[in-house]
């Protein structure tokens, strides 16, 4: 086996690739918890709607995971000693959105840290089991929780063209492809699986190829600028939801793009009810979980 060598350290990261609400019921004790943090991360990268309250009360809970109960006597990152004030830092660098960090002055700053001290400290014999599940309570209410989120922008927006050229982050999840707004993350274009005739790289671009009644052959192309690795991901996350949900997948021919499979014909969809627009629809992550009576017991699934 060789040598072991002990001076470096070896991070594992967790991921739950495809989200299935269903399957809510059957999460055990360690998957909820390792979901925590997944989501965390997407909360600290901008991908999940919150305001700057709502993310300092998701940041305390999730401190109150990682680290346990505050010390009293260190409650204030701004003035209390130099441990608690490290702590402080890395609760804010993990869990708070960077949009709130970036570009802010040193009394915001300070303003998140005490908010996260407050509520931390309130939150003070508080179980991890009972954390848990305040938080995915929280979090679930959005209606994209799960969802894989990617930033794109759009270079041609086939049957929606006043998408052209715009940025936005692409949801990928069992209930298909959705395009959301970049600041307030509200969703401006649903495309189910269905209405899907293929997709994959197409040079340097990610496409789908979306059946309609307009077109060519009754279908329309979207192409969004990614990079290839991410181009990768989505097409195989895709993929792996189509197979799952038993959709037909096109065949992929060797050193090409996913084209439309023959079997694919007898399902194609000659219309856009497959396809969502919304306007004017809330659905940033509402309440507080400050509270426990605000959550009714095992609400996420818990049991």
């Amino acid at each position: 086996m060789g040598k072991f060598e002990n001076s470096k350290v070896i991070r594992l990261t967790y991921k739950n690739r495809l989200y299935w609400k269903q399957a809510t019921k059957n999460e055990g004790e360690k998957e909820r918890l390792l979901l925590c943090y997944q989501v965390a991360e997407q909360i600290s990268g901008n991908r999940f709607p919150l305001n700057k309250d709502l993310a300092t009360e998701l940041a305390a809970i999730m401190a109150q995971i990682d680290f346990g109960d505050l010390n009293p006597e260190k409650n204030r990152g701004s003035g209390g000693s130099s441990g608690s004030s490290s702590t402080i830092s890395q609760v804010v660098e993990r869990f708070i959105p960077s949009r709130y960090k970036e570009g802010s002055s040193p009394e915001e700053q300070k303003q998140i840290a005490d908010s996260i001290c407050d509520k931390w400290q309130a939150l003070s014999g508080r179980s991890t089991h009972d954390c848990v599940r305040i938080f995915l309570t929280c979090t679930r209410k959005w209606p994209f929780f799960g969802a894989s989120i990617y930033p794109a922008q759009v270079k041609l927006g086939g049957p929606f063209t006043d998408l052209d050229g715009i940025s936005a982050w692409m949801a990928v999840c069992e209930d298909g492809l959705t395009l959301l707004e970049t600041g307030a993350m509200q969703p401006l274009v649903r495309i189910s699986y269905e209405s899907v005739v293929t997709f994959g790289g197409c040079q340097e671009d990610f496409m789908v190829v979306l059946s309609t009644e307009e077109g060519p052959a009754g279908t329309q192309k979207m192409l969004f600028a990614l990079p290839k690795p991410r181009i990768l991901d989505i097409t195989l996350l895709i993929a792996d939801y189509m197979n799952a949900l038993g959709c037909v997948v096109p065949t992929t021919p060797q050193g090409a793009t996913l084209v439309r499979g023959e079997s694919r014909r007898s399902h194609h969809i000659k219309s856009r009810a497959s396809s969502h627009r919304f306007a004017g629809h809330e659905h940033d992550v509402k309440g507080t979980p400050e509270m426990e009576s605000k959550f009714p017991h095992g609400s996420d699934g818990s049991r």
